[in-house]
């Protein structure tokens, strides 16, 4: 067995492998998904002292996708979790009318979904809730945990006076 012609076939093999895991790459959808929680609206008059949680998607890949649906799962466990098994489950209606779902998002363009924080959400907070996005080009969902801090109460200092 020449070592030139296996030398040839393992390399030839390897490229052969690493094209095809650049196709794949290339034909799936990229999000860089982030949530926000605590979120108090500004001049939209229907959410004005309501709490809200702010999805922002934005499409890193050269494909566009539609996003189809923007959900809350509540997990019993950490197994239940890698299992995917939910104990609750809640699709969430956007708020915002400028981007409803179904909603294509092309490259390098951005998505914001919204819900309401309510006291039940902030509570099971506490333990494994997640808001997921669900779009066209991925069998499983992007999934955010939701992590709610502790409101600051306002300090009623008086400032220091100079002179």
């Amino acid at each position: 067995m020449d070592p030139v012609a296996v030398y040839g076939a393992v390399v030839a093999t390897i490229v052969l492998l690493w094209d095809g895991v650049k196709w794949y790459a290339e034909h799936q959808a990229k999000l860089d998904v982030h949530l926000a929680t605590g979120m108090c609206s500004f001049n939209i008059p229907e959410l004005e002292g309501k709490e809200l949680m702010i999805l922002r998607a934005i499409n890193m890949s050269s494909r566009a996708t539609t996003i189809t649906h923007m959900t809350m799962q509540l997990y019993p466990s950490w197994l239940a979790y890698i299992r995917r098994r939910p104990s609750q489950s809640w699709i969430i209606v956007d708020h915002l009318p400028n981007q409803p779902l179904p909603y294509v998002l092309e490259p390098g363009k951005i998505w914001t979904g919204t819900g309401l924080q309510t006291e039940d959400v902030s509570e099971m907070a506490k333990g494994r809730l997640y808001v997921e996005l669900i779009h066209a080009l991925a069998k499983t969902p992007i999934r955010c945990r939701v992590t709610v801090r502790e409101k600051s109460s306002p300090k009623n200092e008086e400032t220091p006076s100079h002179g």
